[in-house]
């Protein structure tokens, strides 16, 4: 069997995979390695060490073995021995004096990289491996193990050309695609990532990890199915895959499959008990659908989560727990550990004070989304003499009517969902903007990274998140006297600008339906006082409800209208109101409309 028939079997066991059939591309992939199995070790392929998760550290490198002018046999066996022992700093030493005498050694060089590298110094790894690739132009390995370095250091352009030299070199490594991807995905160049993946895929079907930081991406990308599917099969192969479970947990929550998450989610603590992701996303979930049967239980075991240990998304934690100063210990642990917390000194060239002042806002809400149906008014009230508007949109959906009404009452629009961070940062440095506004702060979708690196002199958090995002590079929160009272004020590590009256803005020239519903179509009585929250069912605590159902108990007739969230949270909102002596046809439930369908609704 050649090299060629190997190769085409695992080829075609992709299909199998995509399709979910794993036992075929088992099958397939067994044969496949039983017949590269028999080969002589000198024709298998060289493959670098796995990688423990999506973006997880590059592994130990591999050192290639070279056979040119060099030190004895002897004493490479005894250097590569020390090496598998771990005795790294022997090895750098004994290596760099050999490498003396030896300079066109490349597996001195190989060595003296790896060693180094798992000492933790990347510069000597990164030297040593460059003089490997010098003296072996051809070593696919040594190309490879230069650009884990590289990325290692966060030099994301030079390890992807040292990945892309690897591959012309030896294409039909899977493990140099699986480096390139997470290095293009780094700067996210998240199409060519998905491209270097899919070479890896295609080259070994069942590599695991190829196949979960695919997904990770179309599940960033907002392919949900396509991302489930993925991880699904990767659980077909290995069931106690902790990651792929907590990711499926997460793309089903993202499609309000929330009871199918929850599985997945217990399945990951199964394997990882202490796994704070799935601790968050079960507490989370459980908001959503409206399940207090655990409240005080989780409370009382898991609020200490991000507060100790990991950090955690502190917008999780916002219906869970009414504590300002621990949701900025939060949001702070957060910060530093996502955040590169720079500390710059903005030197804007604004100097004519006749210039209009820029004003950039980022979100990922231009489109028909609650955020600019209430800011719409807002922009369209600019004073375009004194200002120019510049939106930056990182929207992955249609602009739609609200979309298109925003770019067209701003000075500039920027589509930069795309853009790698890199490209983005220089764009907007190009702008010189003087206050940049982040709509989004620590909501889904959220870009607040890109703020780390100075965007404009004053950085402002303002209507998406009104919590603080414990960042030393958020200068203000836009606020009121009701979202952060004085006595809050220690515990935003923001300056607060006060408005006068409310912080959100509502534009009062909003179109409303010229309907003639009347409460019936709604299943409203006709006569009776109707008590109303449109607000997400996850933000409903036990507390809030017992106050409501003692409305209802005091009212004689009244209901109570809801938002009709998901079917789980209406079973559930419905038990919880008997279970207080109410009876559960006193709560209707209340479809999504179309904006100007719900005002008129109203």
């Amino acid at each position: 069997m050649t090299k060629q028939s190997i190769e085409q079997i695992l080829l075609n066991a992709v299909p199998h995979v995509r399709a979910g059939k794993t036992g075929q591309a088992q099958a397939l992939c067994a044969k496949a390695m039983a017949l590269l199995a028999r080969q002589t070790p000198s024709r298998r392929q060289t493959q670098a060490l796995p990688l423990s998760g999506p973006l997880a550290e590059t592994a130990r490198p591999e050192v290639a073995q070279i056979d040119v002018p060099s030190p004895s046999k002897a004493k490479q066996v005894a250097l590569l021995n020390l090496y598998n022992q771990g005795e790294l700093a022997l090895v750098v030493e004994q290596a760099a004096a050999l490498a003396q005498q030896f300079p066109q050694a490349a597996v001195l060089w190989n060595l003296l990289g790896a060693a180094n590298a798992g000492l933790g110094h990347v510069q000597q790894a990164e030297q040593a491996f460059r003089e490997a690739c010098r003296v072996q132009p051809d070593d696919a390995d040594g190309y490879n193990n230069l650009g884990n370095v590289l990325q290692k250091q966060n030099k994301l352009d030079e390890a992807i050309a040292a990945y892309r030299r690897a591959v012309e070199i030896k294409p039909n490594n899977a493990w140099v695609y699986n480096n390139l991807g997470n290095a293009l995905r780094s700067q996210r160049r998240l199409d060519e990532a998905l491209a270097a993946y899919e070479c890896a895929i295609n080259i070994n079907p069942i590599f695991l990890d190829a196949n979960l930081n695919f997904a990770d991406i179309a599940a960033q990308k907002n392919k949900f199915e396509e991302a489930a599917n993925i991880y699904k099969s990767i659980l077909k192969i290995n069931p106690d895959h902790t990651h792929a479970h907590y990711n499926l947990g997460i793309v089903l929550e993202r499609q309000n499959e929330f009871y199918d998450a929850i599985v997945s989610f217990r399945q990951a603590l199964v394997k990882k008990p202490d796994h704070v992701g799935a601790l968050t996303g079960l507490g989370f979930i459980n908001r959503h659908i409206c399940d207090w049967q655990d409240f005080k239980i989780f409370n009382h075991n898991n609020l200490d989560l991000g507060i100790k240990g990991k950090p955690v998304v502190p917008f999780a934690f916002l219906p869970m727990e009414d504590d300002s100063q621990r949701q900025m210990i939060r949001s702070n642990n957060w910060s530093f550990s996502k955040h590169k917390n720079i500390s710059m000194n903005y030197k804007s060239n604004f100097s004519d004070q006749t210039a209009r002042l820029k004003v950039g806002y980022f979100s990922s809400d231009f489109h028909d989304h609650a955020t600019l149906y209430l800011m719409g008014g807002l922009l369209s009230s600019h004073n375009k003499n004194a200002f120019e508007i510049l939106l930056y949109s990182y929207d992955r959906s249609p602009l739609g009517r609200m979309g298109n009404f925003a770019k067209d009452h701003a000075s500039r629009f920027f589509n930069i969902t795309a853009l790698p961070d890199n490209d983005v940062i220089k764009l907007i440095h190009s702008h010189e903007l003087h206050i940049a506004i982040d709509l989004k702060g620590y909501t889904f979708d959220s870009r607040s990274d890109l703020f780390q690196f100075r965007l404009a002199p004053i950085q402002i958090n303002y209507l998406g998140y009104p919590g603080t995002m414990g960042a030393n590079f958020i200068d203000y929160i836009i606020s009121d006297a009701i979202i952060i009272p004085e006595s809050q004020r220690p515990f935003y590590t923001e300056n607060v600008i006060y408005m006068p009256n409310s912080y959100q803005p509502n534009d009062d020239m909003r179109g409303i339906s010229t309907t003639s519903t009347v409460r019936a179509d709604f299943d409203l009585p006709e006569d009776a006082f109707v008590f109303c929250c449109f607000n997400n069912n996850y933000k409903i605590s036990p507390r809030e409800f017992d106050i409501w159902m003692r409305l209802l108990a005091h009212i004689n007739g009244s209901v109570l209208w809801l938002l009709r969230a998901n079917r789980w949270a209406e079973e559930n909102l419905r038990r919880e109101a008997e279970a207080r002596g109410i009876d559960p046809d006193r709560l209707v439930f209340a479809d999504k409309l179309p904006h100007a369908d719900h005002l008129a609704r109203h």
